[in-house]
């Protein structure tokens, strides 16, 4: 049963549409006579379908449909405006909004019964199309039509983190699918057998303008290619992004191209240029400072990097597709010097200078790791490993590095260096 709100200062107009209603249609009602009523009873009671006038009192039909459509959690309601108001700029302005249907009065009771009963079926339509509640989050649909029954089995659990994800294995099948479902993305392979992947897209583009009046723009069709010349946008498709069975580089494209998002690993980039690199150098300081108990300052003489001592970590996660390796490295008579500072005098065993290497490297990842959680990105901080070197170059593809020297004279180097989950 729909549950319907009437909002209309005119007694006499909501009488007239409910009788109109109850008579032919099952469905339950509310009544408001001023926006602000409206308002409460549509956050209090997420009716299905809202009539409202134009000329509200109090809080009025335009901002009525402004507060909805701008709702996280109550946009998809359907709001059909019933007015005197013949302004086209009024008219045109609540069409931009998202109005799905506007009627004006006086009503007919022909026209009013054809036009309520294609809302009605619009809405009816329209459950799995609206956003629908997982584990608390809210996800849209998202519709894959490919005749690889592998890749479908690769993609679905990838796009599920963020989708409902629904599956074809033929055009035919995924039209079916894509009426009942109305995604948001259709993901569509090559070579489909009889409705093949243009004549869906044109087919679905004529069936979506003539069936679903109100819901606004077409879905998202993109094109899945193994072709490597294929352009990013290739009629009738709005993207095409190219097959791969590498989750990170097939979530790397869908993100970028279907959903305009900026990859984790270039956000990460950019973080560590604006903000990440002047608190490594400060950080690098202070936990020097606080273990040695000397001062260290940047240096602009290059640590000695043969027969040395590297202690590095990485701090990474699949899902965020990112990985950042964080490192430092020293000869090992400066790495000795510094470890003996720390511990407090002689060394007993070379294992010592290692344990003390790897905390150093371990505190400052640890800063790093704060910092950039702080922006939403979530990594998994793992324990440090040391080993024996010859020689490290130092221009070694790194995102940041800096050289350091302490009071007594020892020089190091520390760095970072980001990568993209590489699986």
């Amino acid at each position: 049963m729909l549950k319907v709100l009437l909002a209309d200062g005119d007694a006499a107009a909501r009488s007239f549409l409910l009788q109109l209603m109850s008579s032919r249609f099952e469905c339950s009602f509310l009544e408001a006579e001023d926006g602000l009523d409206a308002l409460h009873l549509i956050e209090t009671e997420s009716p299905d379908v809202v009539f409202f006038e134009v000329r509200l009192p109090v809080v009025g039909g335009v901002e009525l449909l402004e507060a909805v459509r701008g709702s996280s959690s109550l946009h998809h309601i359907a709001m059909v405006a019933v007015s005197t108001v013949t302004d086209q700029d009024v008219i045109a302005y609540l069409a931009k909004l998202g109005v799905n249907d506007y009627l004006l009065k006086p009503l007919t009771l022909e026209l009013a019964l054809q036009r309520v009963r294609m809302i009605f079926d619009l809405v009816r339509r329209r459950p799995s199309r609206t956003c629908v509640r997982t584990t608390g989050d809210l996800k849209e649909q998202l519709l894959i039509i490919d005749k690889d029954i592998n890749f479908r089995a690769f993609a679905r659990p990838l796009l599920e983190r963020r989708f409902e994800v629904h599956e074809a294995d033929s055009g035919v099948a995924g039209a079916k699918l894509f009426m009942a479902t109305l995604p948001r993305v259709v993901c569509i392979g090559q070579g489909l057998p009889l409705l093949n992947e243009k004549l869906f897209v044109k087919t679905m583009r004529t069936w979506w303008h003539d069936a679903t009046p109100g819901l606004g723009e077409h879905p998202i069709f993109c094109l899945i290619t193994t072709e490597q010349n294929r352009s990013v946008s290739d009629a009738p498709f709005d993207i095409v992004i190219r097959k791969s069975f590498v989750p990170s580089t097939f979530l790397a494209d869908f993100n970028r191209t279907v959903l305009g998002e900026e990859r984790t690993v270039d956000r990460m980039r950019a973080l560590v240029q604006r903000e990440i690199s002047p608190q490594l150098v400060t950080a690098t300081e202070q936990i020097f400072g606080v273990l040695t108990g000397q001062e260290v300052r940047v240096s602009t003489t290059s640590a000695d990097l043969t027969n040395g001592l590297l202690a590095a970590l990485d701090l990474g996660c699949q899902e965020q597709e990112v990985l950042v390796t964080m490192g430092i490295v020293a000869s090992s008579n400066d790495v000795k010097s510094v470890a003996a500072t720390i511990v407090g005098g002689e060394l007993s065993c070379q294992q010592e200078a290692a344990d003390a290497w790897g905390e150093l490297i371990n505190n400052i990842a640890g800063r790093v790791h704060a910092a950039i959680g702080e922006h939403g990105i979530n990594l998994v901080q793992n324990t440090p490993t040391v080993t024996q070197i010859e020689n490290y170059p130092e221009s070694h593809d790194c995102e940041w590095m800096c050289n350091f020297q302490t009071e007594n004279g020892a020089r190091f180097l520390v760095f970072l260096k980001l990568n993209g989950w590489d699986t």
